[in-house]
Parts: C-alpha cells; sequence; structure tokens
C-alpha cells in the first residue's frame, strides 16, 4: 500500500508539470524540470523534496495563502512566476495539486496499515451514504 502511495504521488507530480507546460508551452525552466522529474521518477526524490520543503508550509498551502508562493519547491521550481501568469482557474488548480500532493506526501510519511484501513472504511462509508 505505502508503494502505490508512492506511485500516486509521482503519477500526481507528472500530472501537474504536465499541466503547467501546456499552460505555458515553450517554457525552458518547465521542461528542466520535467526532464529532472523523468530521470528519477521511480524514486522517491520528489516526494523527498516536496515533503522537507513544504512541511513547514502545511497551513499555507491548506488556506490556499498566497504567502506559500514566496518558497520555491526546488531551485529550479518555483511556482510564482507560473501562479501570477495564470487567470482564476489556472490559479485554483495549481492551489488543488499542491493540496492533494501535501496530502498524499503526508499519507506516505505517516503510513501504517490499521490507519490507511480506517481510512478505506471511512471512504467507504461515504460513498455508500452517498447512494441512498
Amino acid at each position: 500500500m505505502k508503494d502505490s502511495i508512492l506511485t500516486q504521488f509521482n503519477s500526481l507530480v507528472k500530472q501537474f508539470i504536465d499541466q503547467l507546460m501546456k499552460q505555458f508551452p515553450g517554457d525552458m525552466n518547465l521542461y528542466k524540470v520535467n526532464f529532472s522529474f523523468e530521470m528519477s521518477k521511480t524514486d522517491i526524490y520528489w516526494l523527498n523534496l516536496f515533503m522537507d520543503t513544504m512541511r513547514d508550509y502545511e497551513k499555507l498551502i491548506m488556506e490556499r495563502d498566497i504567502l506559500f508562493l514566496d518558497h520555491k519547491i526546488s531551485d529550479q521550481f518555483d511556482l510564482k512566476p507560473y501562479y501570477e501568469k495564470c487567470g482564476d482557474e489556472g490559479k485554483k488548480v495549481i492551489w488543488e495539486f499542491l493540496q492533494i500532493l501535501y496530502v498524499t506526501g503526508h499519507s506516505y510519511e505517516n503510513y501504517t496499515p490499521g490507519f490507511m484501513k480506517s481510512v478505506e472504511s471511512v471512504a467507504e462509508n461515504c460513498e455508500d451514504e452517498f447512494r441512498k
């Protein structure tokens, strides 16, 4: 299960980079970020990089506080210039990716089999309630 969380995290990072590359075609920095990701995507590198950098900013990420953008994910990956060029919908997507990446990374770091079973159980109960 923990491996599947890592796989999900890496998939989300790739989707995020791809979305930014679609929004900003020809941006050489994004090509560098994508190349770096492609070279390490089967590793835990990006999860560790993201969580080590972002752990102290959980509240800012969850509250979608623009002050968060003063902090780079890495030397190469600074979201602020892209965020400033986006419209409202693009900004919303950036926050959604940041939040789900943080939650997924946090789940990986704090993984315990019993905890994940209880989360799955709650999710199933919610789904059952939703269907009623």
